[in-house]
């Protein structure tokens, strides 16, 4: 079932699990927790979960993970205690660990009230937090939760959106997360559903946890109902991992604007906001007042002198025969005079000792509103 992904320019592969073999890779993934803050044992996190954790609930099945969730009873262990469920997990602890990059899974989530699958990540120094929640489903209120606590307990901070739909079971979906210096894209089938730009984006070795679970009263999940389906399965046709030199790419930071009502890393002239008004893609757009020379524009570093990139960026305009400009200050520029969304390209070379360029779009005369969005710079060297 697995397929290949549109994975932006200059992402590598660098780690992977298709699920192919007849059982899990034990060179890859623990089955139980791990070193983490608040566990009550090895199989039991804490009294949210109802669940005890049971390697014989981590199924293999024609190239598909599947965590099983299970009504049962079982005599725990680790730690001691009856259980009423069992559930699958699985962790890349003390196995695999990373610093910024994109992790994305394809996976068919369960249905039902108290059903609690989550893929997600925690540091590597085993304290909690931060934490990544990059798909967190909690099944009585059919919500997919995408967010980051960025502190560490007892300080409980969190940046965090919920998506409300029955569509989240119905089939399969992948689930991305992009994480830079600074930023984060949460995406959805190759669509950016929120985006976090702020100094509390975590610079720290995490690992990556994918979970089937059961809430208990005390859960955002709920509990089971007479309408749960058991045995259920958190279905994963495959994990990938891609990294890129975070350090020596350019990188445009809040590309499409996506960090919200707020210009994060752009400098904007007092005409020029961010709004949740005809984006291109995602929600927010940069919006222009009809004021001559309004623009928003952002420094670019780390290019390589002597080479040619491409920038490109979308740019819309509400009154016909007005004026917007996209373009790389001292190198070129478009004149977009539409009221459809057109894209704008220009391809430049470096100068000897230029690393870094300012781009921008940027107003003309004109009588109403324009707009500029996700923006866009590679390398067009051979």
């Amino acid at each position: 079932m697995a397929q290949e992904t549109p994975i932006d320019d200059g992402w590598q592969l660098v780690w992977q699990d298709e699920f192919d073999g007849d059982t899990l890779d034990s060179e890859k993934w623990n089955t139980v927790i791990i070193d983490m803050a608040g566990a009550e044992g090895p199989r039991h996190h804490n009294d949210q979960y109802a669940q005890y954790l049971m390697d014989d609930d981590i199924l293999l099945e024609d190239g598909i993970l599947r965590l099983r969730a299970q009504k049962r009873t079982v005599e725990g262990t680790e730690p001691q205690g009856r259980y009423e469920y069992t559930a699958g997990w699985i962790s890349t602890h003390n196995k695999f660990g990373m610093l910024y990059g994109r992790v994305e899974i394809r996976a068919k989530y369960p249905a039902g009230s108290g059903m609690w699958p989550a893929f997600w990540m925690l540091s590597t120094d085993g304290e909690w937090g931060p934490e990544w929640d990059i798909a967190e489903f909690f099944g009585n209120q059919s919500r997919m939760h995408m967010g980051l606590m960025y502190t560490e307990w007892p300080e409980v901070q969190w940046d965090s959106q919920s998506f409300i739909s029955d569509t989240w079971t119905e089939d399969w979906h992948t689930y991305a997360l992009e994480w830079l210096p600074g930023e984060a894209r949460f995406l959805v089938d190759g669509e950016v559903y929120r985006t976090i730009v702020a100094e509390y984006v975590p610079a720290e070795e995490m690992y990556i946890i994918l979970q089937n679970g059961v809430g208990t009263e005390r859960s955002a999940a709920g509990v089971p109902d007479e309408d749960t389906i058991f045995p259920n399965y958190l279905d994963v046709d495959y994990i990938r991992v891609y990294q890129r030199d975070t350090e020596a790419a350019p990188i445009i930071k809040n590309a499409g604007f996506e960090a919200g009502l707020q210009p994060a890393f752009w400098e904007v002239s007092a005409d020029a906001r961010p709004l949740l008004k005809n984006p291109h893609s995602g929600r927010f757009s940069m919006r222009l007042r009809p004021v001559e020379g309004a623009y928003a524009q952002q420094v670019v570093e780390n290019l390589t002198s002597n080479t040619a990139y491409t920038l490109r960026a979308w740019g819309q305009l509400e009154q016909a025969g007005d004026h917007l400009m996209i373009g790389v200050r001292d190198h070129d520029e478009v004149d977009i005079s539409s009221t459809e969304y057109t894209q704008a390209s220009i391809t430049f070379t470096t100068g000897a000792d230029e690393t870094a360029v300012t781009i921008y779009c940027q107003r003309g005369a004109g009588s109403g509103d324009a707009f500029c969005d996700d923006f866009e710079l590679i390398s067009t060297a051979p």
